[in-house]
């Protein structure tokens, strides 16, 4: 009787309340029914700690390794954490190859990017950044094994993961979550991810934060995907 009437009461102002034991509707509840211990999560593109805060809330005891290429947001990234022992951050882009690359402001922080896309998200202001590629990194971190990687860096995803071959090709890697564009022209759409992972020996497991494209309404705009390494189970 009161779980129907908080269901009513929910519906009068526009929700729906679902069970968490339901896969598909809370990432972190799905990612503690895997099989294996999120040990060590690496966060691409940081900008100023908004998902590796939710992460942390979520994993209390893993490791969390975040990169942040502009030096605003990686000010504020590195003093949200000031205090958190299992949290590090590094000052640098993650891309396919080692140098110096041009990253592109955009009129939020969140949506800057190394890509050269033509969008009013973005201003002509340009900084010039470290880069390297995320393989080098984590060896250079003693990281052995990642089993949360996180992307999102505007369109820039493939060449985050044509970076990573390498810990893919040697099965560091158990689950990824990647920020993929279906309307959005400039994310990385959700197909090239798919077949890109998909080479790599990992399955689609689910989609996750999706927004509509609320121009056209009855289509999706982006979402986070999150794949798995073939092999990896749910547990009861």
């Amino acid at each position: 009787m009161l779980k129907s009437l908080i269901q009513a009461g929910a519906g009068v102002l526009g929700y729906r309340i679902a069970s968490k034991s339901r896969f598909g509707i809370d990432l972190w509840s799905d990612l503690a029914r895997l099989d294996y211990e999120i040990d060590v999560v690496v966060d691409v593109g940081a900008n100023v700690g908004q998902w590796a805060s939710r992460a942390r809330s979520a994993l209390r005891n893993a490791h969390i390794i975040s990169f942040e290429p502009e030096p605003g947001s990686f000010a504020k990234l590195r003093a949200k954490f000031a205090c958190d022992a299992l949290h590090e951050s590094h000052m640098i882009a993650v891309s396919d190859r080692e140098g110096i690359a041009s990253l592109r402001l955009g009129t939020s922080s969140t949506t800057n990017t190394l890509e050269d896309i033509s969008s009013h998200l973005f201003s002509d202001k340009r900084i010039q950044v470290r880069a390297d590629t995320l393989t080098n990194i984590l060896d250079r971190l003693d990281v052995d094994r990642v089993g949360l990687l996180k992307i999102d860096v505007e369109g820039h995803e493939i060449a985050v993961l044509h970076g990573a071959a390498d810990l893919f090709a040697e099965k560091r890697v158990d689950a990824v979550l990647a920020e993929v564009g279906f309307g959005a022209k400039m994310l990385t759409p959700f197909k090239t991810v798919l077949e890109n992972l998909t080479e790599k020996g990992l399955n689609f497991l689910q989609l996750y934060d999706a927004q509509l494209d609320w121009s056209h309404m009855a289509s999706m705009y982006f979402a986070n995907a999150l794949f798995v390494r073939s092999g990896v189970r749910f547990t009861v």
